[in-house]
Parts: structure tokens; sequence; C-alpha cells
């Protein structure tokens, strides 16, 4: 309903129409938020189940915000009409991943070496 009324009000007023599509992309995104938990619990739950360190747990959960912080950034750039500071927070978002990600990455070089003795 957001989207078609935006698309209405851009045709009449073009910088009303970019401004209300950047807020209602902001709700949009605010409330998928709330599936974010509904993830961090499930992860939570299948950690107490595995052998697992509860930190690869927080890495997973910190990648994934990194992912859609940056995607969400990108996507309200794409939607202001600004496509250089869209892919330049692609690029940022993958590189904060990638960072992200060494504690894993040393947690399996830890177990393969554990199996080399």
């Amino acid at each position: 309903m957001g989207v078609l009324v935006g698309v209405i009000v851009k045709k009449i007023s073009p910088d009303i129409g970019k401004a209300l599509s950047l807020f209602i992309s902001a709700s949009v995104a605010v409330c998928a938020l709330g599936c974010f938990a509904t993830v961090k619990d499930f992860v939570s739950e299948l950690l107490r189940h595995t052998a697992l360190p509860h930190e690869c747990g927080d890495t997973v959960m910190r990648i994934c915000g990194v992912g859609i912080i940056s995607r969400l950034s990108s996507d309200l750039c794409r939607t202001a009409g600004d496509e250089g500071i869209a892919d330049a927070m692609d690029m940022l978002g993958t590189g904060a991943a990638a960072v992200c990600s060494l504690p894993l990455w040393q947690s399996v070089a830890e177990i393969l070496l554990s199996f080399t003795g």
C-alpha cells in the first residue's frame, strides 16, 4: 500500500515522493528487524545443542547484522538516486562482513590443527 502511495505522490511531486519512499523503506526495514530476534533465538537454541562455542553464534549474528545494514543503506542511497555511494556501501558491507568472519575462520583453523595433533 505504501509503495502505491509513494508512486502516486512521486508523479505529483517528485521531491516529496522521494522523501516518502525513503520513509516507507525505513519503516519496512524497522519492521523487518523484528524477524532478526527470531533468527537470534534460533541460532542460540541451535548452539545450545552443539559443541560449538557461543562466540560462533555471536559472530554469525554480527555478520547478518552487517549484511542487513549495508543492504538497507545501499538501497536507501539508490532510492535517493546516488548510485556511486550505494556501490560504496555494498563494498563496505562486504569488507565488514569479511572482517567479522575472521573469528570463525580462526575457529575452523584450530579445529583442523587439532586433528593433526
